[in-house]
């Protein structure tokens, strides 16, 4: 038979851990849309293609940018990511196949485009999760 002192004890442990985890979730709201994930879904089928890709209206200066992209390629395919829609500043080649991959780069923008270049022509369908990471 447990002691009404050890119950007392373990009550107080779980109402600890859930008031630590409500003040981390709800109580920085900064930290938490630093790692808020928005997501661009690119349609292949559309020539010549650009997405804008922007951060939380909440965030501050801008360190990192962040791409998590999903899907099935037919043919293979490069992204640019670029600081104006015009100029490339990197490049990402993805192969054809089921593709399930991250990138992570320096990034200061408060925006970036991501130009496809699609010379196969490739009728796909991507799905990119993003974040832009603050300070």
């Amino acid at each position: 038979m447990k002691s009404p002192n050890r119950t007392w004890i373990y009550l107080g442990i779980g109402a600890v851990l859930i008031l630590l985890f409500l003040v981390y979730r709800y109580g920085f709201p900064e930290r938490y849309l630093n790692i808020s994930t928005q997501t661009a879904v690119i349609d292949l089928s559309i020539p010549n293609k650009v997405i804008l890709l922007e951060k939380h209206p909440d965030q501050k200066t801008i360190t990192q940018l962040e791409l998590r992209i999903t899907g099935k390629l037919s043919d293979n395919i490069t992204l640019h990511l670029s600081r104006d829609a015009v100029n490339s500043s990197t490049s990402i080649r993805l192969k054809n196949g089921k593709l399930d991959t991250s990138f992570l780069t320096k990034w200061s923008q408060d925006n970036a485009y991501i130009i496809i270049e699609n010379p196969d022509r490739s009728n796909s369908q991507l799905e990119v999760d993003y974040q832009f990471i603050s300070e």
